[in-house]
């Protein structure tokens, strides 16, 4: 519990624990193998992997790219939100071709240079993402109390981890006026980059995405109950804890290296 008495919420992936899991496979600290994955046996299934490459992780989103129609007006860091929707797409484009099997060294540091939003991610940080990961569901509360950050961003980032799908429009204009708060508060810079990107992730995010009515495997609990959200927005929250665990790694970047690399799992996960 942070200075406003804001409890942030677990998270879970149901598919996670029932199997899908296993899509992610931690097998050394140098590598992280990720597998294809049958959703319907519950078994590893190399002989339909064709169809998975072929298959469009869910979240549709390429489209974003080029689009300037949803910008926030009051975001200086709005182009950093559109980069990390073009990064998400670049790797799990990839990752749907058949170009990434495994992550290492080699591999975490050209996706960390060739994407376009400026990041961190190294095989420390790519393990740490891995355990957080597998011990569904996943406190938040435990993760923010040992983030580094202040009491002000985790409350900021509480908000953003608990979904307000209900009334898209509503949350777009939440998000627009959080930004005048942000900026007006004195926190450590590094810290307000952070929270205006992720606030540009949502925004733009949320903006474009279609069936966010429909629940997936995923969502959040809280003393009140548990919340399904769907398979966008799920990424979504799994991008502001992968910053949450990138932060106290090397700060800034390794939070943006986290956000990637969690939503990606996510997504992989999910398919």
């Amino acid at each position: 519990m942070f200075g406003a008495g804001i409890i942030a919420p677990d998270f879970y992936i149901n598919k996670g624990i029932s199997g899908a899991l296993k899509n992610v496979d931690g097998v050394s600290k140098r590598t992280i193998r990720l597998r294809p994955f049958d959703i319907a046996t519950g078994n590893p299934n190399f002989k339909n992997f064709k169809t998975l490459k072929m298959k469009t992780i869910f979240l549709s989103i390429a489209m974003i790219m080029a689009c300037s129609i949803y910008a926030q007006p009051n975001n200086p860091y709005d182009k950093k939100g559109i980069e990390y929707i073009q990064s998400f797409d670049l790797i799990v484009k990839d990752y749907n071709e058949g170009k990434i099997k495994e992550l290492n060294e080699e591999v975490l540091h050209y996706y960390s240079k060739v994407v376009p939003l400026q990041n961190s991610i190294s095989m420390e940080l790519a393990s740490d993402i891995v355990k957080v990961f597998k011990k569904q569901p996943v406190h938040v509360e435990d993760l923010l109390n040992e983030s580094k950050l202040s009491d002000y961003s985790k409350n900021v980032l509480t908000e953003f981890i608990n979904p307000k799908e209900s009334d898209r429009e509503a949350f777009l204009s939440f998000l627009i006026k959080k930004n005048e708060e942000i900026l007006e508060i004195d926190i450590p810079s590094e810290e307000k980059e952070l929270l205006l990107t992720l606030s540009a992730i949502y925004y733009n995010s949320s903006a474009m995405e279609k069936n966010a009515s429909k629940k997936g495997d995923c969502g959040v609990q809280t003393e009140h109950g548990t919340t399904g959200v769907s398979n966008g927005t799920c990424i979504l929250l799994a991008a502001s804890i992968g910053a949450v665990v990138g932060f106290p790694v090397c700060g800034g970047l390794c939070a943006l290296g986290g956000a990637i690399l969690f939503g990606v799992i996510t997504a992989i996960v999910l398919s």
